[in-house]
């Protein structure tokens, strides 16, 4: 079953609306048990498909983890799932937020690898010609504590230029020690709009969990954002929070940039980067 899901790619295309249209932020929390893994799927409005969304997790501890943070599987375009493990020693909450679009027209890749046990798996998928990253996530199957999102993050390819608007990049860990499992990156592209990218980057030391934030431009809005660690194919390096964030303004909507909280137990130093991807 799982050998099946090598390098195996689905696409799905939507288009809804016209124009640039607006977005709309949903969320959803749920209390997460020490020592258990939970989450919470976010459903988007009717006439709306997902853009782009996140997971934030309380608590600061190296145990604490994203374990899925992806569209929805059963329909793609319908909304977010997260789920985030917890072995810290108290109850933590982990709220999934999905970001709407009223309109616009998005194609849906994604691409599944099997995780042998013990192993950190990454897989990329490019967006078609004429369309760039919009949004994207992890997926990764099961319910065990040991699977774990390592990188979840736009990427730049080959092109002209330096925007990491070519594709997602996604990476997982599998240390359950309960055999293989299977993880999918996906990605979001847009055909048309405006996105702009912005990224920052942050030292992670050794046995600590460090969190850095990013805003988008005046004039845009968060549509979605990932974050990458240093340290490729180490299993001691985990995505602890990747959510949009509410800025100093007037609302509550967290549409004014990207939150990323990464793990180092991998022995050495590391570096984490945040990426937020707005629109307009």
């Amino acid at each position: 079953m799982l050998a099946a899901l090598a390098c195996a790619m689905t696409t799905v295309g939507v288009a809804i609306g016209a124009g640039s249209g607006g977005l709309s932020y949903r969320s959803e929390s749920t209390p997460v048990a020490d020592g258990a893994q939970d989450g919470t799927p976010v459903k988007c409005p009717a006439g709306t498909h997902v853009a782009g969304g996140g997971v934030y997790i309380t608590g600061i501890d190296t145990d604490i983890e994203v374990a899925t943070s992806a569209p929805f599987y059963n329909g793609p375009d319908e909304g977010w799932t997260g789920y985030a493990n917890n072995d810290s020693g108290a109850p933590q909450t982990v709220t999934t937020h999905a970001i709407c679009a009223k309109s616009g027209s998005y194609k849906y890749r994604s691409k599944s690898q099997p995780v042998p046990d013990g192993s950190q798996v990454a897989v990329t998928v490019r967006c078609p010609d004429g369309t760039r990253a919009a949004g994207g996530g992890v997926y990764i199957e099961g319910t065990y504590t040991g699977f774990e999102v390592a990188t979840s993050a736009p990427f730049d390819g080959p092109d002209a230029d330096t925007k990491p608007d070519d594709g997602w990049s996604g990476s997982a860990n599998n240390v359950a020690g309960v055999g293989a499992t299977a993880m999918s990156t996906d990605v979001i592209c847009a055909t048309s709009g405006k996105y702009r990218y912005r990224s920052d980057l942050k030292p992670v030391a050794d046995g600590s969990q460090v969190g850095l934030s990013v805003g988008c431009p005046d004039g845009a809005r968060a549509v979605a954002g990932g974050v990458a660690i240093s340290g490729s194919g180490d299993t001691g390096i985990s995505v602890a929070t990747s959510a949009p964030s509410d800025g100093s303004d007037i609302d509550t909507k967290p549409d004014d940039g990207w939150t990323g909280y990464a793990n180092n137990d991998s022995g050495m130093p590391q570096t984490m980067s945040t990426e937020a991807i707005c629109k307009g």
